[in-house]
């Protein structure tokens, strides 16, 4: 079946093609059919401090879309959204703060870098979901009581 579905789709293609592209299908295959094992699958499954952890991770890995918000994380890891606000208040923390948290670190990262020198503070905060500069240089200032640009300067310097 695999065979037939890559000569359909490569009856141009040379014959080598065609049989590395059956290996490869061949290849994925089994990782297709397995079954979904994924905290994603079933967060239900897991006990408090890893879906809090679960959630931090997803965190982490969203933190450069603009979109990130506790709406579309909750939705993400299927569960609702005051059962995610739950976890972080149990850690005296609340979702929107950690999420900004995050990506101010990964900004502080980003701009005591040298090898990102060139890139300019408004693409690095957009970089990692801040949608304006004031959202931005407000937070980041409160935070590090520096501005970007000064934070910037004292750690290349």
């Amino acid at each position: 079946m695999v065979n037939q579905l890559c000569r359909r789709t490569l009856t141009s293609a040379a014959e080598a093609e065609a049989d590395a592209l059956r290996d490869a299908l061949l290849q994925l295959l089994p990782a297709a059919l397995a079954p979904d094992d994924a905290p994603e699958a079933n967060p239900e499954a897991l006990p408090g401090d890893s879906l809090l952890e679960y959630a931090r991770q997803l965190i982490d890995e969203s933190l450069g879309q603009a979109s990130l918000d506790p709406d579309a994380l909750a939705r993400r890891m299927k569960i609702s959204v005051r059962r995610l606000y739950r976890l972080f208040e149990a850690e005296n923390d609340s979702v929107c703060r950690y999420i900004q948290h995050r990506r101010l670190q990964r900004c502080a990262q980003d701009l005591s870098n040298p090898a990102l020198k060139s890139h300019s503070i408004t693409t690095i905060a957009f970089k990692w979901g801040f949608v304006d500069s004031a959202h931005f240089s407000r937070p980041f200032k409160k935070h590090y009581a520096l501005a970007p640009r000064e934070y910037r300067q004292r750690a290349l310097a």
